[in-house]
């Protein structure tokens, strides 16, 4: 079960005033800028303009002939997967850590399933163990990843840095500036403390998409098409890894391959 500093926690968040579904909230913090979108077709491509190299010309050399210079190419941003088939190039295999799993939950189905136990499992200890309901991947994220997860009854998807605190209230995905976090159960999306309600229906299968150099994640509903949920963009600090809380119910990390 939650402590009572962490419900307590969750339950004194602010939540901030609705929107309407044509409109986007951006929340400003001194490391990062957080993008939450509430529709499917808010979002927009930000082109990336590179500070152009200095010209250098030998001086030693005569110049090229004119015929023999080829133009530059002009610099295009990598583009953003806008259908499931474009994500599912993107597809990574994901298993669930057994050291990072909470004492009330259990792992099955290749550790890719975490399912709420109503009795303390056996567990032995460990430093990397989480005393909060939630576990992370074993696998840390790399470049363009995404991925699916099944969820039922309370259950939020993150994704968090490995470096994020094991207990306490500021351990619960979203409640740091160490993870991300979509809470499935509530239609929210926090991070930092911060609660953004997100005014579209999702669906009970949550696709998830990383780059992590180019500093985006985002948040789908899959359900025939894919519906925007939420929209990050920052600047990663260190590796992710996926993140999985489940206070009852189950999530299920969706084999793809």
């Amino acid at each position: 079960m939650l402590s009572g500093s962490f419900l307590n926690a969750q339950q004194n968040l602010n939540r901030p005033e609705s929107h309407t579904d044509e409109q986007c909230c951006l929340f400003q913090s001194s490391s990062q800028l957080l993008l939450c979108l509430a529709t499917a077709d808010g979002a927009t491509d930000t082109p990336v303009c590179p500070a152009s190299a200095a010209s250098h010309k030998p001086t030693a050399l005569a110049p090229l002939h004119p015929a023999l210079v080829t133009p530059p190419l002009p610099f295009a941003p990598p583009t953003e997967p806008k259908t499931r088939n474009d994500f599912l190039q993107y597809m990574c295999p994901i298993t669930l850590d057994p050291n990072t799993v909470s004492k009330w939950l259990s792992l099955s189905e290749g550790n890719r399933k975490v399912t709420y136990m109503k009795k303390e499992q056996s567990y032995p200890d460990h430093p990397e163990r989480f005393d909060s309901l939630q576990v992370l991947s074993k696998e840390a994220l790399s470049g363009r990843c995404y991925w699916e997860v099944k969820w039922s009854k309370f259950v939020a998807i993150a994704v968090a840095y490995k470096s994020i605190s094991r207990t306490g209230s500021e351990s619960g995905f979203g409640f740091n500036d160490k993870s991300w976090a979509l809470w499935c159960h509530n239609n929210e999306f926090r991070h930092d403390s911060t609660t953004m309600s997100l005014q579209v229906p999702q669906s009970s299968k949550i696709g998830v998409y990383v780059d992590q150099s180019a500093g985006i994640l985002s948040f789908h509903s899959v359900s025939g098409s894919m519906t925007l949920l939420a929209k990050v963009e920052t600047t990663f600090t260190e590796p992710l890894h996926v993140g999985l809380w489940v206070c009852s119910g189950s999530a299920k990390l969706v084999q793809l391959l």
